[in-house]
């Protein structure tokens, strides 16, 4: 992640609960964790990925982004995805976000993917949340 031209790197891990119901968002350079109800559960529950790619292309185009070109990043080619209020660019491949630009003037950041490996057997371990992480629950029904 580029922040005001310090390049941050994170290493995060982002874990789908229960059939997406919930999502556990992992600082693994922290060691905490924070798990959440998704809130857009109910919009991809049960739908393919073509499906899924068009609920979130609608989904972009209804807060006013608008498809802006094709970028490579990291190899892959990526729709970009403008959004005509924030300023924000988000580049897709195959419904995956590979880069985010977001904020303006001196306070953007760009987060990027720098590698991406496919067809690759995953130990099932690696889909569980490690033990030394300390985790919290979010309600998010709080917030509405």
């Amino acid at each position: 992640m580029d922040l005001r031209g310090v390049t941050v790197n994170r290493n995060t891990l982002t874990l789908l609960e229960d059939n997406g119901q919930w999502i556990n968002n992992i600082d693994l350079n922290a060691r905490t964790g924070l798990r959440m109800k998704n809130p857009k559960y109910k919009e991809y529950v049960g739908k393919s990925r073509v499906e899924a790619e068009n609920t979130k292309r609608k989904s972009l185009k209804d807060a006013g982004a608008r498809r802006a070109e094709i970028e490579r990043v990291v190899g892959k080619p990526c729709i970009v995805w403008a959004e005509q209020y924030t300023g924000n660019e988000i580049y897709t491949w195959n419904g995956i976000i590979l880069k985010k630009v977001t904020g303006s003037g001196f306070s953007k950041t760009t987060t990027v993917a720098t590698e991406i490996t496919e067809s690759v057997n995953i130990p099932e371990g690696k889909f569980t949340i490690p033990p030394d992480i300390q985790m919290k629950t979010l309600n998010v029904s709080a917030f509405h």
